[in-house]
Protein backbone atom coordinates (compact mmCIF):
# COMPACT_ATOMS: atom_id res chain seq x y z
CA UNK A 1 0.00 0.00 0.00
CA UNK A 2 1.52 3.31 -1.09
CA UNK A 3 0.30 6.57 0.44
CA UNK A 4 3.17 8.89 -0.54
CA UNK A 5 2.88 12.69 -0.70
CA UNK A 6 -0.70 12.88 0.52
CA UNK A 7 -0.21 15.47 3.26
CA UNK A 8 -1.20 12.95 5.93
CA UNK A 9 -0.70 14.02 9.55
CA UNK A 10 -1.57 10.55 10.82
CA UNK A 11 -1.96 7.08 9.40
CA UNK A 12 -5.64 6.38 8.64
CA UNK A 13 -6.96 3.89 11.22
CA UNK A 14 -8.41 1.80 8.39
CA UNK A 15 -4.87 0.83 7.36
CA UNK A 16 -4.53 -1.24 10.54
CA UNK A 17 -7.49 -3.38 9.49
CA UNK A 18 -5.48 -4.64 6.50
CA UNK A 19 -3.91 -7.45 8.50
CA UNK A 20 -2.53 -9.25 5.42
CA UNK A 21 -0.63 -6.15 4.30
CA UNK A 22 3.04 -6.91 3.57
CA UNK A 23 4.27 -3.46 2.45
CA UNK A 24 3.32 -0.03 3.75
CA UNK A 25 4.88 3.08 2.27
CA UNK A 26 4.04 6.58 3.53
CA UNK A 27 6.87 8.78 2.22
CA UNK A 28 6.85 12.58 2.28
CA UNK A 29 3.85 13.21 4.52
CA UNK A 30 3.56 15.05 7.85
CA UNK A 31 3.09 12.04 10.11
CA UNK A 32 4.25 12.75 13.67
CA UNK A 33 3.34 9.46 15.32
CA UNK A 34 3.33 5.80 14.46
CA UNK A 35 0.45 4.48 16.60
CA UNK A 36 0.68 1.30 18.69
CA UNK A 37 -1.89 -0.29 16.35
CA UNK A 38 1.03 -0.95 13.99
CA UNK A 39 1.34 -4.29 15.81
CA UNK A 40 -1.88 -5.43 14.09
CA UNK A 41 0.01 -5.63 10.79
CA UNK A 42 1.63 -8.95 11.70
CA UNK A 43 2.47 -9.82 8.07
CA UNK A 44 4.22 -6.53 7.34
CA UNK A 45 7.62 -7.09 5.70
CA UNK A 46 8.45 -3.54 4.66
CA UNK A 47 7.60 -0.30 6.46
CA UNK A 48 8.75 2.95 4.84
CA UNK A 49 8.09 6.23 6.61
CA UNK A 50 10.83 8.46 5.17
CA UNK A 51 10.43 12.24 5.12
CA UNK A 52 7.83 12.62 7.84
CA UNK A 53 7.89 14.26 11.30
CA UNK A 54 8.23 11.15 13.48
CA UNK A 55 9.68 11.90 16.89
CA UNK A 56 9.59 8.33 18.20
CA UNK A 57 8.59 4.80 17.30
CA UNK A 58 6.27 2.77 19.54
CA UNK A 59 7.49 -0.29 21.42
CA UNK A 60 4.84 -2.28 19.55
CA UNK A 61 7.06 -2.19 16.48
CA UNK A 62 8.99 -5.04 18.10
CA UNK A 63 5.97 -7.31 17.63
CA UNK A 64 6.33 -7.21 13.85
CA UNK A 65 8.03 -10.60 13.49
CA UNK A 66 7.85 -10.58 9.69
CA UNK A 67 9.40 -7.10 9.33
CA UNK A 68 12.46 -7.25 7.06
CA UNK A 69 12.93 -3.58 6.16
CA UNK A 70 12.32 -0.49 8.27
CA UNK A 71 13.02 2.85 6.64
CA UNK A 72 12.51 5.97 8.76
CA UNK A 73 15.10 8.26 7.17
CA UNK A 74 14.63 12.02 7.36
CA UNK A 75 12.46 12.29 10.45
CA UNK A 76 12.94 13.74 13.95
CA UNK A 77 13.86 10.52 15.78
CA UNK A 78 16.17 10.85 18.78
CA UNK A 79 16.23 7.16 19.72
CA UNK A 80 15.10 3.77 18.50
CA UNK A 81 12.95 1.61 20.79
CA UNK A 82 14.62 -1.39 22.44
CA UNK A 83 11.84 -3.58 21.10
CA UNK A 84 13.27 -3.15 17.60
CA UNK A 85 15.86 -5.82 18.36
CA UNK A 86 12.99 -8.30 18.81
CA UNK A 87 12.18 -8.14 15.08
CA UNK A 88 13.86 -11.44 14.19
CA UNK A 89 13.45 -11.01 10.42
CA UNK A 90 14.85 -7.47 10.29
CA UNK A 91 17.54 -7.20 7.60
CA UNK A 92 17.57 -3.50 6.72
CA UNK A 93 17.20 -0.40 8.89
CA UNK A 94 17.46 3.03 7.29
CA UNK A 95 17.67 5.88 9.80
CA UNK A 96 19.76 8.53 8.05
CA UNK A 97 19.02 12.20 8.67
CA UNK A 98 17.45 11.91 12.09
CA UNK A 99 18.54 13.35 15.44
CA UNK A 100 19.53 9.97 16.85
CA UNK A 101 21.33 9.83 20.15
CA UNK A 102 20.65 6.12 20.69
CA UNK A 103 22.15 4.43 18.83
CA UNK A 104 24.94 6.95 18.28
CA UNK A 105 26.06 7.97 14.76
CA UNK A 106 29.12 5.70 14.76
CA UNK A 107 26.88 2.67 15.36
CA UNK A 108 24.37 3.79 12.72
CA UNK A 109 27.25 4.11 10.24
CA UNK A 110 27.94 0.40 10.79
CA UNK A 111 24.59 -0.55 9.27
CA UNK A 112 21.69 -2.75 10.29
CA UNK A 113 23.65 -5.51 12.01
CA UNK A 114 25.60 -3.01 14.10
CA UNK A 115 22.38 -1.23 15.13
CA UNK A 116 20.61 -4.44 16.11
CA UNK A 117 23.64 -5.76 18.03
CA UNK A 118 24.00 -2.44 19.86
CA UNK A 119 20.32 -2.40 20.84
CA UNK A 120 20.45 -6.05 21.99
CA UNK A 121 23.53 -5.35 24.08
CA UNK A 122 21.84 -2.41 25.78
CA UNK A 123 18.68 -4.38 26.36
CA UNK A 124 20.54 -7.34 27.86
CA UNK A 125 22.52 -5.02 30.11
CA UNK A 126 19.32 -3.32 31.22
CA UNK A 127 20.97 0.09 30.95
CA UNK A 128 18.61 1.70 28.49
CA UNK A 129 15.97 3.65 30.36
CA UNK A 130 14.23 6.75 29.13
CA UNK A 131 13.17 9.45 31.52
CA UNK A 132 10.21 11.44 30.23
CA UNK A 133 10.33 14.98 31.60
CA UNK A 134 7.68 16.46 29.32
CA UNK A 135 5.06 16.67 32.07
CA UNK A 136 7.32 18.32 34.62
CA UNK A 137 6.95 22.02 35.34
Amino acid sequence: LVLDKMGLKRIPIEVFLLTNLTRLKLVDNEIEELPPEIEQLANLKSLTLDQNQLKELPDEIGKLDALETLSVATNQLEFLPMSLCECESLQNIYVQQNKLETPPPEVVAGGTLAIVMYMRTLKEAGVYKRLDLRDMG
